[in-house]
């Protein structure tokens, strides 16, 4: 197994032939890395936190077998639909929305943020958003980020990492 990844990992260097590191999303990097360590395409790919909130070019799974999400589904992680999905399914999560009045406990993320990227706290009355940002209720506690793979409904744990 291999690694493309933001930030070299202990946890990996026991599951890993090798690890990327690479300090910026770059789609023709990725690309460039993939087609050194699988010309022919023929990997298994899984694209993880940090690849998946920004991929946009499907050349990046290419021909390979993708045991993550479908472009699709990454595209639509990145709306507000992702939350009525959420809610449709009751998995529980943070109060979410797209307009408050008060500043105080409510954070400003973006639709592409993760591991606490892009998230920031409301300091401003009515705040504006921008088109990729959405509202939500802070909630006090340990910061954490869950990273998870689901196959024919059975989770299986990757990583909790501290935030």
């Amino acid at each position: 197994m291999y690694a493309i990844c933001f930030y070299n990992s202990f946890n990996l260097k026991k599951f890993c032939r090798q690890i990327f590191v690479i300090k910026n999303f770059n789609e023709k990097k990725i690309i460039s890395i993939l087609n050194k360590i699988d010309p022919n395409k023929k990997m298994k790919i899984l694209v993880g936190s940090g690849f998946a909130e920004k991929i946009e070019n499907i050349d990046i799974v290419s021909k390979r077998e993708n045991l993550g999400n479908n472009i699709n589904c990454l595209k639509k992680i990145r709306s507000f639909s992702f939350f009525k999905n959420l809610k449709k399914n009751n998995i529980k999560f943070p109060q979410t929305t797209l307009s408050v009045r008060n500043k105080g406990d409510w954070l400003v993320k973006n639709f592409s943020s993760y591991g606490g990227v892009k998230v920031n706290y409301v300091k401003q009355k009515d705040k504006k958003l921008n088109n990729d940002e959405y509202f939500q209720k802070f909630i006090p506690g340990k910061l954490v980020s869950l990273q998870f793979y689901n196959n024919d409904h059975k989770i299986s744990i990757i990583s909790i990492c501290d935030q």
